[in-house]
């Protein structure tokens, strides 16, 4: 459940569905905000149904590295974001 997740690992996996979400878009049009309340919405019906099935079926590793590509997305999404204000 959400509340099984600590913070910080919850906001990284937020910001990763949130950078695809623009991504997709080709990072055209939209709202972040838009995208950080869709990406929230969508991780916690994730781990909803992670938790209603009983188990997550990821390696350590395979989560590490998750981890790491939404640090990665993170960076990239700030990054966009300050070459829009320029």
């Amino acid at each position: 459940m959400v509340s099984d997740i600590p913070a910080e690992q919850l906001r990284r996996m937020i910001a990763e569905a949130a950078y695809f979400r623009a991504q997709r878009r080709g990072f055209q049009g939209g709202n972040p905000v838009d995208d950080w309340l869709a990406a929230e919405a969508e991780v916690q019906r994730a781990l909803g149904s992670v938790h209603e099935a009983g188990s997550l079926s990821i390696t350590r590793e395979e989560l590490d590295r998750l981890m790491a590509r939404a640090r990665e997305a993170q960076l990239e999404l700030r990054a966009e974001a300050l070459r829009i204000r320029s």
